[in-house]
């Protein structure tokens, strides 16, 4: 039997990602990553709450018995991202005759809250019951230096975003009963991009 008070979606674990520079005979060897291939990012770090789970759907005068219906759950929270970049970056790709995007990201941190659970309908008997809220972003930061290079129609140097998740629909009701309320999306938390590079973007 579903434990509906603690169904609530899982949090996205915390991500960090280091890409730096290492030390060799007292020289910095530059690190680099290099991607080929549509929307062939460099460096993807990501942390996703879990979607909520839909409630129960109410049942009663045209089946057997009744059956009452549920809210839904939470969405998980996304965790929190951190990359660090010292060094190059760079994203190749030749874009098909016709392509319409080939985005690839040099740097992309992403934190999203999970969806909120939709409420079960009420159906002839009970009211629809109320969605629930949707999860909320995680901090994101991106901290460095360096080189970063995309190639490819609508390329993008860095993206950094955190993002609440969707809140869930209320159930519907029926003729002689009403729907649930529908609930509110989560919240995106702090986003930081600090730091110096050389970026350049663009189709080739």
């Amino acid at each position: 039997k579903l434990d509906e008070a603690n169904a609530a979606g899982g949090g996205g674990g915390n991500m960090r990602v280091d890409h730096l520079a290492g030390t060799l005979g007292g020289s910095r060897p530059l690190a680099r990553i290099g991607t080929t291939g549509p929307a062939a990012h460099g460096i993807l770090a990501q942390s996703a709450g879990v979607n909520g789970i839909g409630g129960r759907e109410g049942g009663g005068f045209w089946s057997f018995g009744f059956v009452e219906p549920s809210a839904g759950t939470p969405g998980g929270n996304g965790g929190v991202v951190s990359v660090n970049v010292d060094g190059e970056i760079h994203t190749g790709f030749t874009p098909a005759a016709g392509a319409v995007a080939d985005a690839s990201v040099g740097v992309f941190a992403f934190s999203q809250g999970g969806r909120g659970g939709d409420g079960g309908s009420g159906g002839f008997y009970y009211y629809g019951r109320a969605g629930a809220t949707g999860g909320n972003g995680g901090d994101v930061s991106v901290r460095g230096s360096g080189t970063i290079g995309t190639e490819g129609r609508y390329g993008v140097g860095i993206l950094a975003i955190s993002e609440g998740g969707n809140g869930g629909n209320g159930g519907g009701g029926d003729i002689v009963t009403g729907g649930g309320a529908g609930s509110s999306g989560g919240q995106g938390k702090k986003v930081q991009v600090i730091g110096t590079w050389t970026i350049t973007t663009g189709a080739r």
